[in-house]
């Protein structure tokens, strides 16, 4: 489910399976991953150009956009 709500609403930005793109998330640092919700639903940043996605992600859509990119992370260091 994470990986279909990323596609939908992230990858235009972070590329395809979350690589590349603005920001490549699979290396966000401890920070991110912290206050990931308040970033993706809170619109923390958006004076660096993210957007909110409050109006069209739930929280259980936000945790699951955030385990994909943790698992797409862990993909890549082969674990």
């Amino acid at each position: 489910r994470g990986r279909a709500l990323f596609a939908q609403t992230c990858a235009l930005c972070h590329g395809q399976n979350a690589i590349g793109g603005v920001k490549d998330l699979r290396h966000m640092d401890r920070a991110t991953h912290d206050k990931f919700a308040e970033i993706v639903l809170g619109g923390i940043y958006l004076d660096k150009g993210m957007a909110s996605f409050a109006d069209i992600l739930s929280e259980d859509d936000g945790s699951a956009i955030h385990a994909y990119i943790i698992a797409r992370a862990n993909e890549d260091w082969g674990r």
